[in-house]
């Protein structure tokens, strides 16, 4: 399998950042009162540095979606993977207790050489006087583990390209409804006035990362809109805290 690029450096070029440098400013100078201490270059060079990443994060996913095999292989490879995590919790359990504290050792040398830190877990007979503990201890973890994993054989989510429901978790949105999200969030969280209009300020920062991303995408009111209209959405919650103080 060909190694993923993650020396990905986009940067927005100099026209488009300076315009969306100065409407972001604009925008929030409009919304804080002067006599509040914002740093607003500072603010616009945080917001315009997250565009940039979420472009970054497009291409980043383009490149593992074309390594995502299909659904039903996914889910036997999970499956493969419980199984032998379970055959490892058998194994844990049947070995003896002097060679269990020595192998637990050996294994904290390794990890201890890789890291560049001293073995903390003891040797010789204290070792074995440690190994039970250790061996609840982990077959506890490893089981529970176990246990998730076989749920997420049911749960395994479809590949990102195709989900873009109101109710899909974040991590498994489409790239395209997942920079809307991250807009609606970058403007609300930070007090804009965010809009769906395919002329606003938001779609020209939705559009910026889209073009930075090397998509075509014109009418970004669409993918503003999903984003909007998301049960966990900035504008839904929002939403739902003004009804409750009304009540």
């Amino acid at each position: 399998m060909e190694e993923i690029d993650d020396d990905i450096d986009l940067r927005l070029d100099s026209k488009t950042r300076k315009i969306l440098s100065r409407k972001l400013k604009e925008a929030m100078q409009a919304t804080f009162s002067e006599e509040l201490p914002v740093d607003y270059d500072f603010e616009v060079l945080v917001m315009v540095g997250i565009l940039e990443r979420t472009a970054e994060g497009i291409l980043w996913s383009q490149e593992i979606e074309l390594r995502i095999e299909n659904q039903q292989r996914r889910r036997e490879r999970v499956e493969s993977l419980a199984i032998h995590i379970e055959g490892a919790i058998e194994q844990l359990k049947q070995i003896d207790t002097a060679a269990l504290g020595f192998i637990a050792w050996r294994g904290f040398e390794e990890i201890s050489k890789a890291e560049g830190v001293p073995n903390e877990f003891p040797s010789g007979m204290e070792a074995v006087m440690n190994a039970e503990l250790w061996r609840e201890s982990n077959i506890s973890a490893m089981t529970n583990f176990a246990l998730g994993i076989r749920k997420a054989i049911a749960e395994l989510p479809l590949l990102p390209s195709r989900n873009e429901g109101k109710d899909t978790p974040l991590y498994a949105l489409s790239k395209e409804l997942s920079a809307a999200v991250m807009v609606e969030r970058l403007f609300l969280e930070r007090g804009l006035n965010f809009t769906i209009s395919n002329s606003g300020l938001a779609a020209e920062c939705l559009r910026a990362v889209y073009t930075l991303a090397e998509l075509d995408i014109d009418r970004v009111d669409y993918w503003l809109k999903k984003a909007r209209d998301r049960y966990d959405s900035m504008t839904s919650y929002y939403s739902r805290l003004r009804k409750l103080k009304e009540e």
